[in-house]
């Protein structure tokens, strides 16, 4: 959120000011940073920091083993293994860390509503291993229908930890770039200020953005 303030009423901390006392909100969300240091001043405190990036769509080179099978999924059929496959990626991550760790429900739940939201475009994909066919890589990633210039968006991206180091995400990655050309100008994504994933998407050419912060009240 980022309010715009027309000249003479300019005064930051007095909208701020005027907002908080009869909004009583408790959580404000995509906060930009000028607005960051007047929301500590008023009691509140960060809770996370999102890192927008984008890169041009294009068409790529992409590798993968012949060990791998890059294919779609049925949700129907397929979602408590990709809930398992998701909950075990991010054990131990920042996500964990912030949101805490999430069940098989609440994880299908989450994938589930993404995909709802990718039902007109939808690029998302798995990679199972070809030896025993599970599923050892998940990537949710569309377009929603009301979403501005058409853009393609990266919503999840996770692999086992034991079949890190493979190049498995970066496939990934570049298929969206590639499957996304001639279809939508961009891809974006959102990145946790922290994640070590924000390192792999600027090797794949995302450009930092804003950052957006979100923050509660430190005294509710």
């Amino acid at each position: 959120m980022y309010p715009f303030l027309i000249p003479p009423f300019c005064d930051r901390v007095k909208f701020w000011s005027f907002i908080i006392n009869h909004s009583q909100r408790d959580n404000i969300c995509g906060v930009l940073a000028e607005d960051v240091r007047i929301l500590l001043m008023l009691d509140y405190k960060i809770e996370t920091i999102n890192q927008v990036m984008c890169r041009p769509t294009d068409v790529l080179h992409h590798n993968l083993s012949d060990n791998f099978i890059y294919r779609p999924f049925d949700i129907n059929k397929e979602a408590e293994e990709i809930g398992n496959v998701m909950i075990q990626s991010y054990e131990g991550g920042i996500c964990n860390e912030i949101n805490g760790a999430a069940t098989l429900t609440s994880a299908i739940d989450d994938i589930k509503n993404v995909l709802a939201i990718y039902a007109g475009k939808n690029f998302s994909h798995v990679i199972t291993e070809k030896a025993t066919n599970k599923i050892i890589a998940v990537c949710l990633a569309g377009i929603g229908e009301n979403y501005t210039y058409h853009y393609t968006e990266i919503a999840d991206i996770c692999v086992l930890p034991e079949f890190r180091g493979l190049g498995l995400a970066k496939y990934m990655i570049g298929r969206m770039i590639t499957d996304s050309y001639g279809v939508s100008p961009f891809v974006k994504l959102f990145v946790y200020v922290g994640n070590h994933a924000e390192y792999l998407y600027h090797k794949m050419g995302f450009i930092s953005g804003p950052q957006f912060t979100n923050m509660v009240k430190r005294r509710k």
